[in-house]
């Protein structure tokens, strides 16, 4: 069994780089399920997109008889107990056969012809990501032990209303597995709202479970996804690290790489998050609404209430304008029309921290190779390494480029940068050059707005609105307190003097 995700990656058809990526998708595909031409080609179609009534291209229908008369490796033998049943499956070539796989098909002169001579403008893209079949239960439990405490006994979808204590009907209206739309806005299951788009990106949609779903998704986080390890690289929302954490792993090192990853939330589809239960041993049925839980698919008259920016019309010709509000529209149909992990539900940093887990160990070992480290705070990916020729530099890269690239994510390519050691480093909006310290115009603005606040009054300064802004800009200097405590001591014999009954 295989689960399919979908993603809008389009791939350049006159990049290398680009053909062995593809490759190596369509070799997952290809391995994740029988070695029949009829299921190879099915996959081979759905990892493309294609519908029900499109035709295969004639590289693919040419790849698959190749590859099915003259396989890459030695299929595995079946024991025929019917050879009719053995016909009709085939043997499942194992996951560990990617790479051959891959090699085999950037081989494959039909599909070289056809990579070779894709318009420019109309690049290839792969529209359905799939992972390994999960290891039966005992297997997958036996390998999380001693991590994993007893998990609740959920050998059917029943198993989970007892659990949830909810009457089946309610778990069926929570959970929603048929993405019926709401009839109302009051009767959605979350609350939305969009923030400003950012830079390089889209408006971003906090997606908050109402109390009852939000409830459940806390239960599924402590009971069923607490217990499992984390790789080390990841700070966000990881018991005992943080933003800080996160930015003293990197303090003092000479050269500094920084990437974002766009749209991280939205980006994780349910077909990765239905794997990570499929990984605790349960069955497809369980998985499919305990994915219900945690995912959601954002209703069309949200995506339509969406602070799109039009292009400027003044720009001169050929300028970035940046794409027009029906393609911006389209992006964020593509985005979050589908099910996806709700950014602003209980359960969503850890699940993320799963679903991310191969491309931290794959960064990771990237960066030790060169003596260098790796963290992950959320979305932000930081790479510090020694002192290194450019070239190796801009080598290390293109490689997180092809990994993250390779792992399902796409880079903000305005958030990503390379620093030196004669240019100042900042992580997670702290300093960290030589250690960990306040930023200088940070501490230079709060102490003006304290200043401020004694002259003129507090409510002279609230210009966020903010409903407690005492404890605000208590938070503010706590903040700075856990950093450079001699600072945080001026702010606070400021905040000290502000008459908050004026």
């Amino acid at each position: 069994m295989a689960f399919a995700l979908p993603h809008p990656m389009g791939l350049n058809p006159h990049d290398d780089l680009a053909l062995r990526a593809f490759a190596q998708h369509l070799a997952r595909a290809l391995l994740a399920g029988p070695w029949t031409p009829m299921a190879m080609r099915a996959r081979l179609r759905r990892a493309l997109g294609l519908a029900r009534g499109d035709a295969s291209p004639d590289w693919l229908r040419q790849l698959v008889r190749q590859l099915h008369a003259q396989p890459p490796f030695a299929l595995p033998t079946q024991p025929r107990r019917r050879k009719a049943a053995s016909a009709a499956t085939g043997p499942v070539p194992g996951s560990a056969h990617v790479q051959t796989v891959a090699d085999a098909v950037a081989r494959c002169p039909a599909f070289r012809r056809a990579w070779s001579t894709a318009p420019a403008h109309a690049p290839w893209r792969i529209k359905g990501f799939f992972l390994p079949p999960p290891p039966p239960k005992p297997a997958a439990i036996a390998k999380l032990q001693p991590f994993v405490r007893e998990l609740p006994p959920l050998a059917q979808v029943g198993d989970i209303a007892a659990w949830l204590e909810l009457e089946p009907g309610q778990l069926d209206w929570l959970a929603n597995c048929q993405d019926r739309p709401a009839p109302h806005p009051k009767l959605a299951h979350y609350r939305a709202h969009w923030l400003p788009k950012g830079q390089g990106g889209l408006p971003r949609l906090i997606e908050a479970p109402k109390a009852r779903l939000k409830q459940i998704q806390r239960r599924i986080l402590q009971e069923l996804l607490a217990p499992i390890p984390l790789h080390n690289a990841a700070h966000g929302g990881v018991r005992g690290r943080s933003a800080l954490s996160h930015a003293q792993a990197h303090a003092g090192m000479p050269v500094l790489l920084k990437f974002d990853l766009r749209d991280f939330f939205p980006s994780i589809r349910a077909a990765r998050i239905h794997a990570i239960f499929a990984c605790l041993g349960h069955t497809p049925a369980v998985c499919r609404v305990l994915t219900a839980l945690v995912t959601t698919r954002t209703a069309h008259g949200v995506l339509r209430t969406a602070p799109l920016t039009a292009p400027s019309q003044s720009a001169p010709c050929g300028a970035g304008t940046g794409p027009s509000l029906a393609v911006q529209q389209a992006q964020l149909r593509q985005l979050y029309g589908q099910r996806h992990l709700p950014q602003g539900a209980p359960s969503s940093t850890l699940l993320a921290n799963l679903a991310a887990a191969r491309l931290d160990m794959r960064l990771a070992a990237a960066a030790a190779a060169l003596q260098g480290r790796y963290t992950r705070y959320v979305d932000d990916l930081a790479i510090s390494l020694p002192q290194l020729p450019r070239a190796q530099l801009l080598r290390m890269q293109r490689l997180v480029r092809r990994i993250v690239h390779e792992e399902g994510f796409v880079l903000n390519e305005a958030k990503c940068g390379l620093y030196t050691a004669s240019q100042a480093h900042y992580l997670t909006g702290i300093c960290i050059n030589a250690h960990p310290n306040l930023p200088r115009a940070a501490y230079d603005q709060l102490k003006a707005i304290l200043h401020q606040c004694v002259l003129h009054g507090p409510s002279s300064q609230n210009r966020d609105g903010h409903s407690d802004f005492r404890a605000h800009l208590q938070g503010r200097i706590a903040w700075c307190r856990s950093l450079n405590p001699a600072r945080a001591a001026k702010l606070q014999r400021l905040f000290e003097r502000i008459d908050w009954q004026g």
